[in-house]
């Protein structure tokens, strides 16, 4: 196929989990692509991604180039950005596309509109962690109204810093670079709250009006039970060990009922471990095992508190 200096492409694919009443078209978060859903089946919902490239003379193949910048959008939105927006306890959800069924059509830039274009970028992408459903269209729906809220926030350049660190360690396999690569993205958070003191005293500013649903809360504490009860053992205390974060975790959860203060006491123990990774050597394999339940515990408070503070 001969280069243009632009072709508009359209990419088929499927959700297999996701249920939808009405079909649904929005943008990508960068404006640079729209994506089409319908309803398929109750098992699946049918959609497709329509986006522009420029011309390369890098890329042999445009319909290679082109796939492998379609997967890497859909499984973008569908993989990383919906993951924020979902229900901590939902299912996986599975993505697959049809390349076969690629096609380019100059007159697909007048019926969806796309004015941005896309780089040309790494041109295979596999489909390989499942990471969530979405039981019924209000969850569709909610992640939506996410996107739009973050286009027009006022703190969009470090929230989108953090969801790059969060997608990062969505990617990485070792237990040990995750929980660092989110500990990054929650730094992104708490950062925000801009007391020019210390990361403790950001935390505890971020989890005053963050999460504003308990019930999220009380979900995370149940979820991850086993490692919040790990860290309560751990005697994990500050540098000089005039406070024990772990203590105060334990007394919490002892006398009063999980909320944000219970969330703002398990979160500084989780910094007190990001100390020791960040600053300890090798570890031995029980204790990576320990840091990888640790980074799951970690995955969801980062997604619940951008979500909330995003759209609360």
């Amino acid at each position: 196929m001969k280069h243009k200096d632009f072709q508009t492409w359209k990419l088929p694919f499927y959700l297999k989990g996701l249920k939808i009443e009405h079909g649904h078209t929005f943008k990508t978060q960068e404006d640079d692509a729209v994506i089409v859903l319908d309803t398929s089946d109750e098992n699946r919902t049918y959609g497709e991604i329509v986006f522009r490239l420029p011309e390369s003379p890098h890329c042999e193949d445009d319909s290679r180039c082109a796939t492998g910048i379609g997967k890497a959008n859909i499984e973008s939105v569908f993989r990383y950005d919906f993951v924020i927006s979902a229900s901590i306890d939902t299912d996986p959800i599975e993505i697959e596309c049809d390349e076969k069924a690629l096609y380019t059509d100059e007159r697909l830039i007048d019926k969806y509109e796309i004015v941005r274009v896309k780089p040309i970028s790494k041109p295979e992408v596999s489909f390989t962690v499942k990471e969530i459903t979405y039981p019924n269209d209000m969850d569709l729906k909610r992640f939506l109204s996410f996107l739009e809220k973050l286009k027009k926030h006022h703190e969009k350049q470090t929230l989108d810093r953090c969801k790059e660190w969060f997608k990062k360690g969505m990617q990485e396999g070792d237990a040990v670079n995750k929980f660092i690569m989110y500990w990054i993205a929650f730094n992104s958070l708490y950062s925000l709250s801009n007391t020019n003191k210390s990361d403790e005293h950001d935390i505890n500013k971020l989890f005053n009006n963050c999460p504003k649903d308990v019930n999220v809360i009380i979900k995370i504490f149940d979820i991850h039970d086993e490692i919040i009860n790990l860290l309560c053992q751990k005697n994990l205390t500050n540098r000089h060990g005039t406070k024990n974060y772990s203590d105060d975790l334990k007394k919490s959860l002892s006398v009063s009922q999980i909320n944000r203060k219970t969330m703002r006491e398990l979160s500084l123990c989780l910094w007190r471990v990001r100390n020791d990774v960040f600053h300890g050597g090798n570890m031995p394999e029980d204790e990576k095992i320990f840091i990888g339940k640790c980074a799951s515990l970690l995955k969801d408070i980062v997604r619940s508190m951008m979500y909330s503070y995003v759209t609360e």
